[in-house]
């Protein structure tokens, strides 16, 4: 079963939030793994996809840790009290699965064009 998580942004803001995968309390070992990420922006814009070195970076596979690095644009295109959900997705050996889900929390910037 998929581990549900909210990942903080401000909206306008360049983000990086490490997420760390584990199972039965030991991290997950990511070594061999394709990861990719699935952002819902809304529903008349689509899905925002991010990959490892674009959006995504496992510095070392054995601890679990996965970093998502979201650019100002990017989060200028997610809204307060608007639900931005994310799948974070894993295949290994053929086998795909979901690793993660959750929200966006999203809070606007005082001054977004700043």
């Amino acid at each position: 079963m998929a581990k549900s998580t909210s990942i903080p942004v401000r909206r306008g803001d360049d983000v990086t939030q490490p997420l760390e995968w584990e199972a039965g309390g030991s991290p997950v070992d990511l070594t061999g793994s394709t990861l990719w990420m699935n952002i819902r922006v809304d529903y008349l814009n689509g899905v925002l996809k991010l990959t490892q070195g674009n959006g995504l970076t496992v510095e070392d596979p054995t601890t679990g840790v996965i970093l998502v690095s979201l650019t100002e644009q990017q989060t200028g295109w997610l809204y307060p009290g608007q639900k931005s959900t994310f799948e974070l997705k894993r295949r290994i050996g053929g086998k795909k699965t979901t690793a993660m889900d959750g929200v966006f929390d999203v809070t606007e910037a005082v001054n977004p064009n700043d």
